[in-house]
C-alpha cells in the first residue's frame, strides 16, 4: 500500500504570513488615513479662503459707495451706529458690530426655528463652542434682518471691529474663523484648524486730497 506524503503548514509559518498580512494591511490603512486627512484640509482651506474673499470683498465694496459710520456693542438701539464727532480725532472704537451708513455687520447663529439672529455680548462667546455654527452676516439699517457672508462649511468664532477717526476714517477687521463641526470632519481637524484675518480698510481717499488740494491752490492765488 502506497501512502502519500501530505504538506501541512507549521505554526511558525502561519505566524509570518500573518504577521506580514497585517504589516501589508497596516501600512494600507496609514496611507489612506493620511490621503483622507490631506484631502480633507484641503477642502477646509478652500473653504476658509472662498470665506474670507467673500466677506472682504462685500465689507470692502461696501465701504467704498457708503462710507464708515462707526461700531456697536448692540443692534437693537436706535443710536447703535453713532458715527464719531469730527472733533474727536485720532480716538478709536473697538466692539464687535461694525456699521457702514447703509449696513450692519455682526455674529450671528441660528435659532431653533433655522432664522438668524445676531449675538449679544453675553453670549456671543457661545460661538466659540465646538459644534456652534454661527456666521458673519450683514443687514440694512433700516431692516436689520441678517443675511450671511459666510457659508455652512465654516463657523466665526469671533469679530472684532475697530474704527479709527484720524484724517482718513478706516476699520480694521478682526475674525477667528473655524471649519464647522461636520459629519465628514473629525473633531481633531476642526480643533486645530483655526483661520486668523485680520485686515484694514478705508474710505476713498481722493474725494479728500482734490479738497486739499483746491483750498491749497485758492490760498496761493
Amino acid at each position: 500500500m502506497i501512502t502519500k506524503n501530505k504538506k501541512w503548514f507549521t505554526l511558525v509559518e502561519i505566524i509570518v504570513a500573518v504577521t506580514i498580512f497585517s504589516i501589508v494591511m497596516i501600512s494600507v490603512m496609514s496611507v489612506y488615513i493620511i490621503s483622507s486627512e490631506t484631502t480633507y484640509n484641503s477642502e477646509i482651506d478652500r473653504a476658509m479662503h472662498e470665506n474670507v474673499k467673500n466677506i472682504v470683498m462685500e465689507i470692502s465694496e461696501d465701504i467704498t459707495k457708503n462710507g464708515i459710520s462707526w461700531v456697536s456693542d448692540s443692534i437693537s438701539s436706535s443710536d447703535s451706529c453713532t458715527s464719531l464727532p469730527e472733533k474727536d480725532k485720532n480716538e478709536f472704537k473697538k466692539w464687535f458690530i461694525f456699521c457702514t451708513w447703509s449696513h450692519i455687520y455682526t455674529i450671528s447663529k441660528k435659532d431653533d426655528s433655522g432664522n438668524l439672529l445676531a449675538v449679544s455680548d453675553s453670549n456671543k462667546s457661545e460661538c466659540e463652542k465646538i459644534g456652534t455654527e454661527c456666521y458673519l452676516t450683514k443687514a440694512e439699517i433700516w431692516d436689520k434682518k441678517p443675511s450671511p457672508l459666510t457659508n455652512s462649511l465654516v463657523t466665526v468664532r469671533k469679530a472684532n471691529f475697530i474704527v479709527t477717526n484720524d484724517w482718513i476714517k478706516k476699520v480694521t477687521i478682526s475674525l477667528e474663523l473655524q471649519p464647522s463641526a461636520k459629519a465628514w470632519v473629525r473633531s481633531s481637524l476642526v480643533e486645530k484648524n483655526i483661520f486668523n484675518l485680520q485686515t484694514t480698510l478705508s474710505v476713498r481717499t481722493y474725494n479728500t486730497l482734490n479738497k486739499q488740494n483746491n483750498e491749497e491752490e485758492s490760498s496761493k492765488q
